[in-house]
């Protein structure tokens, strides 16, 4: 004899000899629920391996902040280093994109720092007094025999040979960054936002990472 019981709380139905009630649990959800879950790990994956990546010059940024960027090159802004073209940024400072930075020594974040894709950060603009190149809402500058460095876009700057103040006011002091080059050299000084005269500075530091 075929009989149905129904349990209230749970719609549970038993049928001796054939059901045609959906009364067990779909395995199938349980597979639903693991793919839920692998999307919320894959989720979690993307998270971690998202780059850092931010418009115009940045402030007081936590070290622990650059995500998917790697240190390339670091020293004093008291120091040189020869080889800028061929082996800072031909060998140790290949990606896609690059980052400027600069702190007090040992700080937990950076005083500045600006982003932008490679082409763009080593755009040459040679020896030109206020020449630029604006990408990432930054105007960069760069010649490995004059100046490296960069301001907020849309800011003059007065490269004599590193960005300093004319004879106007200066706009936005802090968002801008200025390294001599020379002879394809990275050499001292010269400013960190509004620390400036840092040519023989061993209290700040200078910070090239790269990402792809």
């Amino acid at each position: 004899m075929n009989y149905t019981t129904i349990v209230m709380s749970g719609l549970l139905c038993t049928i001796p000899y054939k059901q045609d009630f959906d009364c067990n649990v779909d395995p199938k959800d349980d597979d639903d629920k693991d793919d839920d879950d692998k999307d919320d790990d894959d989720k979690d994956d993307d998270d971690k391996d998202e780059l850092y990546w931010a418009e115009g010059p940045q402030v007081n940024v936590p070290v622990e902040d650059l995500v998917g960027w790697s240190e390339c090159f670091a020293n004093l802004y008291s120091e040189s280093e020869p080889g800028l073209t061929q082996d800072i940024l031909g060998q140790d400072c290949t990606g896609s994109k690059l980052l400027m930075a600069c702190r007090p020594v040992g700080a937990d974040t950076f005083q500045l720092l600006a982003m932008g894709e490679r082409a763009d950060v080593l755009f040459d603009t040679g020896a030109q007094p206020n020449g630029t190149h604006e990408a990432n809402g930054v105007a960069w500058y760069f010649s490995a025999d004059f100046s490296w460095g960069f301001a907020a876009a849309g800011d003059a700057v007065n490269r004599s040979t590193c960005d300093s103040v004319g004879n106007g006011p200066e706009t936005n002091s802090d968002l801008r960054l200025c390294w001599h080059t020379g002879s394809d050299q990275i050499r001292g000084g010269w400013r960190c936002g509004d620390d400036d005269l840092l040519n023989d500075s061993n209290a700040f530091e200078r910070f090239i990472f790269e990402a792809d």
